[in-house]
């Protein structure tokens, strides 16, 4: 009787502990989506976070005008000018231009 008392026990705890070990991933799964859903309805309502910047590219005259307008925000952005772009560079970089609306960019703007 004891050792059946000690079996069921073992079943039981061991079911429990399965059910609160997918409750855990479930919840996490869930979270997860939810960001993902509130990112993407901030984009749809606010559009990429670089359009401030895009909108400034977006008005060139010529192929040579729009060259020179990537030339400029490139040595604007690369801060310790080592001809590359760090995500660093380019969120600092972006901050000190200020422009409106502000560019924000969080790490996930920067995951492929």
């Amino acid at each position: 009787v004891i050792v059946v008392g000690i079996v069921i026990l073992n079943v039981v705890v061991a079911v429990l502990l399965d059910e609160f070990v997918e409750s855990v991933a479930r919840d996490r799964e869930e979270r997860l989506e939810l960001k993902l859903q509130e990112k993407r309805q901030r984009e749809r309502a606010y559009g990429s976070p670089l359009d401030p910047v895009l909108s400034q590219l977006s008005q060139f005259n010529t192929s040579k005008d729009l060259s020179d307008r990537i030339d400029k925000l490139f040595q604007a952005i690369d801060i310790d000018t080592n001809g590359y772009l760090t995500a660093d560079d380019l969120r600092d970089g972006l901050r000190k231009m200020q422009f409106k609306p502000v560019v924000h960019l969080s790490e996930e703007d920067f995951d492929l």
